[in-house]
């Protein structure tokens, strides 16, 4: 008799990849998390207004790093994301020599909500904090805000392990600094739409 137990296998990047060269994913939005094939909700009108918003007032502020945009980050070989932005370190062109694979950490990452807030706090928060992120943000177009994660920290009863300390809510008039960059005064108001 078969175990009526249903395991799901988790899949790797390489299998991963392998999955999208065959046109697995076509017209499909998918991260890899945790070795699942997660879906992407296609972003709302409002979201990619902030995105281009937030892309517009970040870059001139790092010169020496790259704001990545909806690209993927790769954590371990089983959890790749894809921030609406991130500021990795260094250039594109010292990529050339990491091969095929996609930036392992940021100095910021940041996603962009209103119908994927749940998941932004629930699901990714602790993956970024995993990753040691030091610098996640969420811009909550939904509640016209944006949401400061820093300070990660092991928690075993957080889920994947990992939390941030830090959680601070910036709404219109304030200003918010990265920390790559402190002196960078960046007004909430200039990121939301």
């Amino acid at each position: 008799m078969m175990n009526a137990t249903n395991t799901l296998q988790k899949i790797d990047r390489v299998r991963y990849y392998e999955m999208a060269d065959d046109g697995a994913f076509i017209d499909k939005r998918v991260e890899l998390i945790d070795g699942i094939i997660t879906p992407r909700p296609k972003p709302t009108p409002l979201e990619c207004i902030s995105l281009s918003l937030a892309d517009q007032c970040l870059r001139p502020f790092f010169t020496n790093a790259v704001l990545r945009n909806q690209a993927p980050l790769q954590f371990n070989s089983f959890t790749e994301l894809e921030p609406d932005l991130a500021l990795v370190p260094g250039n594109i062109r010292e990529w050339e020599y990491v091969g095929i694979d996609h930036p392992g950490t940021a100095m910021l990452a940041i996603e962009v909500s209103e119908s994927t807030l749940e998941r932004d706090r629930t699901l990714k928060a602790p993956i970024y904090a995993r990753a040691n992120i030091p610098d996640y943000w969420i811009i909550n177009v939904r509640d016209n805000c944006v949401e400061v994660y820093r300070d990660s920290a092991p928690d075993p009863e957080a889920p994947r392990g990992f939390r941030y300390k830090t959680v601070t809510m910036l709404k219109p008039p304030e200003s918010i600094s990265p920390l790559a960059n402190p002196a960078a005064q960046i007004p909430v108001a200039d990121l939301l739409p």
